[in-house]
């Protein structure tokens, strides 16, 4: 495990030399895409009512993105909520980049329970769509943690992968912006009803941030 650490840790670090050199190298002006704010995002989503929830500062210092969205969506059935959460960085031509939940969970005190890839079915899309599924749990309480991460018309689960085609990205159409989404479900049940859960609000919620994106 530490080798595979080590070895991620060292892929990461030669991607982010080459996008340093790619990024300062070349001469193109970046396209900044005019998005909506985050903040006109639906509060409503089918059975779906949010509310914006306070983020704490130390986390958007950490985090630093552009723009942020942070909402908590209740269904109309009891005891079923979302947690949205999207960082947006209009560029990473300044070093900026969205980081994993799987690192910064556990330094909140969560424990691992299980990760895995989940494909999820998009209605009107040909093909399935892989996002992170990351059940997580400190003392009694456990949560469902659905994340992953658009740039343009693409979606990543790992961002080492993300960072590798933003240089592409840049040489063809200009832009560097990326988005992390992440959706938390609690578990107030069974793991399997909140996975469920998550999952479906998930496949609802991508496209959204697709269509402001690409």
């Amino acid at each position: 495990m530490t080798f595979l650490k080590s070895g991620r840790a060292l892929l990461a670090t030669v991607i982010l030399v080459l996008q340093v050199l790619a990024y300062y190298g070349i001469s193109r002006a970046e396209v900044i895409p005019k998005t909506e704010p985050w903040s006109t995002f639906p509060d409503q989503i089918g059975e779906w009512h949010g509310e914006d929830a306070v983020m704490d500062q130390e986390s958007i210092d950490r985090l630093h993105p552009d723009e942020y969205l942070n909402r908590v969506y209740s269904s109309d059935r009891p005891g079923r909520t979302n947690g949205l959460f999207v960082a947006y960085f209009k560029t990473r031509r300044d070093g900026r980049a969205p980081h994993s939940p799987q690192d910064c969970l556990p330094g909140a005190g969560w424990h691992s329970v299980s990760s895995i890839i989940q494909p999820v079915s998009i209605p009107g899309w040909k093909q399935l769509v892989p996002i992170n599924e990351y059940v997580v749990q400190k003392d009694s309480e456990s949560l469902v943690v659905h994340y992953w991460y658009q740039q343009n018309g693409r979606v990543f689960t790992n961002e080492i992968k993300a960072q590798f085609y933003a240089m592409p990205e840049l040489l063809i159409h200009g832009r560097t912006d990326i988005a992390l989404i992440r959706v938390i479900t609690p578990v107030n049940g069974s793991i399997s009803a909140a996975q469920s859960t998550g999952t479906d609000f998930a496949a609802t919620v991508l496209p959204m941030v697709h269509n402001r994106l690409r």
